[in-house]
């Protein structure tokens, strides 16, 4: 069997340097732009289908071992969202975080699915170097429910984060993908403050006949334009930019990280 703490390669690498896989195979979350059924051999509604990962509590304790004290941060998850309701049933994300603070691992949640990440705030505010992230594509909750059907409302996302950020967790923004230029720009000046670190791209791996399938309205974004005030708005936040992702800021300082992608589109 493969490993379930990996080193992840490519465009994966700047979100994590270590990353889990499952606990979950697939999502319920039904992200019309995800990376799993878009560019895989995989049919959307099979990948809705979210089951838990075969062993995988057992596959982490060897290999969170093998890893134990290990610096980097551990992702979760890039292969499903680690908080969808499946996770009600089966508890598998808690698990790993036990598994992950017993090896002396810094654990770091992504998720779309809002209050349901609080279950695990406690675990994640024990682990000084834990963090806790929501994606944000849009704050209008119509056009959210187009893009990602199956996840938690805009607004719970981010009461999530305010919690989250109440609790001293280490919270982040994952702005991306950029859909609408004018939404992410929105979200950096409205939810900004509840994050210690945002980062933001741009939509990669979509064409745009495949993004005006979803949203025929949808005009190409104008990239430079869009990082000049984007990057504009978040050094007025007092923020520094990041240059490498990984980079340890200063405590309680506040960062973005512009992705690689979204450089090159510029």
């Amino acid at each position: 069997m493969q490993p379930v703490i990996h080193p992840p390669g490519g465009a994966a690498g700047e979100y994590a340097q270590l990353a889990l896989r499952g606990p979950y195979v697939g999502c319920v979350g039904m992200c019309r732009y995800c990376y799993n059924h878009l560019t895989r051999p995989v049919e959307r509604k099979q990948w809705g289908k979210a089951r838990p990962l075969k062993s995988f509590k057992d596959r982490l304790e060897k290999d969170a071992a093998k890893y134990a004290g290990d610096a980097r941060r551990v992702f979760i998850a890039f292969g499903c969202d680690p908080c969808q309701p499946l996770d009600d049933r089966h508890g598998l994300t808690a698990q790993a975080l036990e598994i992950l603070a017993g090896n002396g691992l810094a654990p770091h949640v992504l998720s779309k699915f809002g209050l349901a990440g609080a279950r695990h705030f406690d675990a994640l505010a024990r682990q000084p170097r834990s963090r806790f992230w929501i994606t944000l594509t849009t704050l209008e909750p119509t056009r959210a429910a187009r893009w990602e059907p199956g996840t938690a409302p805009p607004a719970e996302r981010v009461e999530a984060l305010r919690l989250a950020y109440e609790m001293g967790i280490d919270t982040g923004l994952s702005l991306e993908p950029t859909i609408y230029a004018g939404e992410t720009l929105r979200i950096i000046q409205e939810v900004g403050s509840l994050a210690r670190h945002i980062s933001l791209g741009k939509l990669n791996h979509m064409t745009l006949a495949q993004v005006r399938a979803v949203d025929p309205e949808i005009e190409r974004p104008d990239w430079v334009r869009f990082l000049g005030e984007a990057r504009f708005l978040l050094l007025a936040q007092g923020r520094r930019e990041l240059r490498d992702p990984h980079q340890e800021p200063d405590p309680g300082e506040p960062t973005f990280y512009i992705k690689r992608d979204l450089r090159r589109a510029v």
